[in-house]
């Protein structure tokens, strides 16, 4: 009974993985064939009465794929370091029968640097190792992305040592919707990992794979809007656009709004002027209070004039 569930909720788990797949890359079909489906089950009078129970099946489902996902995360992200003690004891001992070659290999690796503007090749350089001479060698061109290819790690920022972190997270889904256009965008392949700390994805970042790696027409005349859909190793739902970012960190990955410089600059912006102007409320106030003083001693000396006078004139009379 128990091998029977687990071979349906593993049939389960693979329809609706299938079914993620087509919602993502055909989403208009999807759609169309989705509300077919839910019209018929609305205008169906069998199905009406079960309909209750249907959804709570469908309820279930959702919980028992979302747990299986965490879970099978959990066993990864917990299995992972053991795996790489296996596997770095195993191989050195098969590397070192065959060190000559793998001398050889090792001399002809470069790390490849390249400068992109919207996605379009602007400067391309070798180097022996990732040293500080690269950010020497900027072209003289606009650029507004840079990719290092070490191996098959690339990296989209300039590191300012000589060396980087690899991250452990793998994202279940990334699809970048432009033009009516659903794009599965992978960032670890056999041949590229771009899962390094301190790399982002941005608007930069995705016109260059979609004209390097998808081989996608972009028209640079148009903005380039977007969203993006994503499905991160804890199996959560995020969408973006193309005001977001994604940064990766060595504990994972954050979400940096493009609206917020420009937002903490409105508001310095604003507290500056608001310093002013109660800075010029405060001259103000003492401009004021310096004019009011001054026709308060204009006042007394002009009262006091006419006093001083009557005096004079008495004391004279007496003296007569």
């Amino acid at each position: 009974m128990l091998f029977i569930m687990f071979v349906l909720t593993l049939r389960l788990l693979a329809i609706s993985f299938v079914f993620h797949f087509y919602k993502n890359r055909y989403p208009n079909e999807y759609n169309a064939f989705s509300k077919q489906i839910f019209d018929y089950i609305e205008n169906n009078e069998k199905l009406k009465p079960i309909m209750p129970y249907l959804l709570k099946v469908g309820y279930a489902f959702i919980y028992a794929y979302s747990f299986c996902q965490i879970l099978l995360n959990k066993v990864i992200h917990f299995t992972s370091p053991y795996v790489k003690m296996l596997r770095d004891k195993i191989i050195p001992c098969k590397m070192c029968t065959n060190t000559n070659t793998t001398n050889s290999n090792s001399n002809s690796k470069k790390i490849i640097v390249s400068f992109y503007n919207d996605g379009s090749l602007v400067k391309k350089d070798e180097f022996v190792e990732l040293t500080a001479d690269i950010k020497n060698n900027q072209p003289t061109d606009a650029f507004n992305l840079v990719t290092i290819t070490n191996e098959k790690n690339i990296l989209t920022f300039i590191p300012d040592e000589c060396k980087y972190d690899l991250l452990d997270l793998r994202f279940l889904a990334l699809y970048l919707k432009h033009d009516d256009k659903s794009h599965i965008i992978d960032l670890y392949q056999v041949t590229s990992n771009y899962y390094v700390a301190g790399n982002v994805i941005n608007s930069a970042f995705l016109k260059y794979y979609l004209k390097n790696v998808l081989n996608v027409v972009i028209d640079n005349s148009k903005p380039f809007v977007y969203t993006l859909e994503l499905m991160d190793h804890n199996v959560q739902m995020v969408y973006l656009d193309e005001t977001q970012s994604i940064v990766f960190q060595k504990d994972g990955y954050i979400i940096e709004d493009g609206q917020q410089s420009s937002s903490n600059k409105s508001s310095s912006e604003a507290e500056e002027s608001e310093a002013e102007v109660g800075v010029s409320k405060e001259s103000s106030s003492v401009t004021e209070e310096h004019a009011i003083f001054k026709d308060i001693i204009l006042e007394e000396s002009v009262i006091e004039e006419p006093v001083i006078k009557e005096k004079e004139t008495e004391e004279k009379e007496k003296q007569e």
